[in-house]
């Protein structure tokens, strides 16, 4: 890391530096309810996201690295790679000093020199992550309402197979008091019945463009999707922003 503050170093990272990275304010208490008003900001401007889309807040990964660094001051992070390769994610490891797991004969020999070192993915970049995906279908049938969203088990919610991630979807609009909920099933884009979020879920009304929202969806995520009928992982945008 080069001189400055950690935070400095991360945003004038190759990788970052070029590209937008929106401020918002942490609430320490409600930390969700802060990345979900970025977002309900960033749907409502004009020109704003129209498709599922992921929130990466570089500020959570500056913490988790000084939070490793207190903890375990003799063991040089090695960043697995293969947990999330987004640029910006390897960019900013990169400028506060962690290393990267891969099977290149310099990193062996540099390795061989070390003590101890951790191989931590899912550290990094789980919670840094959030991921909204927009209502594109619904039906109802009785009391029961299925939804369909833009994301789904081929794309970033393959961790729900892969990876025992258990999602807990919530409204961008949020849920006003007293308002009633119906069990929902929420399904991902392809038309396969794999393809299947949530089954019997409590959610609120909701319509056609309206949002949800998943925490902590960093790590084996889009890492591990794919472009199965036709819905390309790669299309997924990532957008930067850091909390204060």
């Amino acid at each position: 890391m080069v001189g400055g503050s950690p935070m400095q170093a991360v945003l004038m990272a190759p990788g970052v530096k070029d590209r937008k990275v929106m401020a918002f304010r942490r609430d320490a208490l409600k930390d969700k309810d802060a990345v979900a008003a970025l977002i309900r900001d960033m749907v409502a401007a004009a020109g704003g996201p129209r498709s599922a889309f992921h929130v990466l807040d570089l500020a959570r990964v500056v913490d988790l690295h000084r939070g490793w660094r207190r903890s375990l001051p003799a063991v040089r992070p090695f960043y697995a790679v293969k947990c999330n390769p987004d640029g910006a994610m390897l960019a900013a490891l990169a400028a506060l000093g962690a290393g990267f797991d891969c099977a290149s004969r310099a990193e062996i020999e540099a390795v061989l020199r070390l003590r101890v070192i951790g191989e931590p993915g899912r550290y990094f970049a789980e919670t840094a992550f959030t991921l909204a995906a927009r209502v594109i279908g619904k039906r109802v049938r009785g009391e029961l309402r299925e939804y369909w969203i833009d994301d789904g088990l081929y794309g970033s919610l393959n961790c729900i197979l892969m990876d025992h991630y258990v999602p807990r979807p919530r409204p961008l609009a949020g849920a006003r008091h007293g308002e009633e909920t119906h069990a929902s099933t929420v399904f991902g884009p392809t038309c396969d019945s794999l393809d299947t979020v949530v089954t019997g879920y409590q959610l609120p009304e909701m319509s056609v463009g309206d949002w949800l929202v998943f925490d902590d969806m960093g790590a084996y995520t889009t890492a591990a999707g794919s472009n199965f009928n036709g819905f390309a992982t790669s299309d997924i945008k990532i957008y930067l922003a850091y909390s204060s």
